[in-house]
């Protein structure tokens, strides 16, 4: 007599540790794949509200550091028009009428007057008194930036430079020109002004230790983004600084800025989403440990079921006598 089992062939243990290690290959670069985009996609999002925030505290710089330069070359547009309505001052009269333009309100650190271009007028005089008589034309440090002020017809600023009476300042020239009976008009000269370069440091912000960003300024003597550098590192123009120009009457400033300590590389929050990655990872592959054992226990009591089968089918076929028992219900 013969005994065939009815009993399906599952899959051997080796199939199963096949299509698991299989499967975690697949899961772990779907986890890779994930974790690289979505913290690009995190560190991107925070640079650009990193950038976002540079962008408006510089504006706010510049405007500020514009104001500044704004309010001191408008004092000196009052002194001219009092030149304008008593061209033949003297220095008495000079100082009374810049003594207001020193309260404390502007930058300024000294102003010139130059009938002819040359200084004959001076306020504060003491401690400048070398300055008077000076003549900017026979004077080749100053000739040609006075020549320049004469034929541009506005206020030309140059520097920051090194002062005669110690720090640097910036050097506001206006050019005077008085009208004439015929509707001509007559060139007065030159009013000259010292901004304290450090004062309007102070005043704008610039050097405010609490700043979050880091700012270079570049363009001395109004040249723009083709100057040298004059304040901060130079360095911070080479990475991706957010950039505003500060716009002069003749000329413009060329800004630059950065987080203080760089521009960030990652997400502030990268360490709770690799966290909760980590965690999700940990819980498939968890899940997958537990299947591929669970299908390991299943295939092994398979196996044992066969065999015990395969015995019970054994003694059955070998038996000398076999006896077939059908219960009649």
């Amino acid at each position: 007599m013969s005994y065939t089992s009815a009993h399906a062939t599952p899959a051997s243990p080796g199939n199963h540790r096949t299509a698991f290690g299989t499967l975690a290959v697949l899961l772990a670069l779907a986890f890779g794949a994930a974790w690289m985009l979505l913290e690009d996609l995190a560190t991107e999002r925070h640079l650009a509200h990193v950038r976002q925030d540079v962008d408006q505290r510089l504006a706010a710089l510049r405007d500020r550091v514009g104001a500044e330069i704004r309010g001191d070359l408008l004092a000196l547009r009052g002194l001219v028009s009092v030149i304008h309505l008593h061209p033949d001052l003297d220095q008495a009269q000079f100082e009374r009428a810049a003594q207001p333009l020193f309260d404390g309100t502007t930058n300024l650190r000294n102003i010139a007057g130059a009938p002819d271009m040359v200084i004959r007028l001076m306020t504060p005089l003491a401690g400048n008194e070398k300055a008077v008589g000076l003549d900017y034309r026979r004077t080749p440090s100053q000739a040609s930036a006075a020549e320049w002020a004469r034929l541009a017809r506005g206020i030309v600023v140059a520097g920051p430079l090194d002062l005669v009476q110690g720090g640097q300042g910036l050097i506001a020239r206006v050019p005077v020109y008085l009208p004439q009976p015929d509707g001509g008009e007559r060139f007065w000269g030159l009013v000259s002004a010292v901004i304290d370069i450090d004062k309007l440091y102070d005043a704008s912000g610039l050097r405010d230790p609490d700043l979050p960003i880091e700012v270079a300024i570049r363009g001395r003597d109004a040249s723009g983004s083709a100057g040298p550098v004059f304040f901060g590192r130079s360095e911070v123009f080479d990475g991706p600084a957010a950039v505003q120009d500060i716009e002069l009457p003749l000329g413009s400033w060329h800004m630059a800025a950065a987080p203080r300590g760089g521009w960030p590389s990652s997400a502030p929050d990268a360490g709770p989403l690799r966290l909760g990655l980590t965690l999700a990872a940990l819980l498939v592959f968890g899940a997958l440990a537990m299947a591929q054992r669970a299908a390991r226990q299943s295939s092994r009591a398979h196996a044992h079921a066969q065999a015990a089968e395969r015995q019970v089918t054994s003694l059955i076929e070998n038996a000398p006598d076999a006896m077939l028992i059908i219960d009649d219900v």
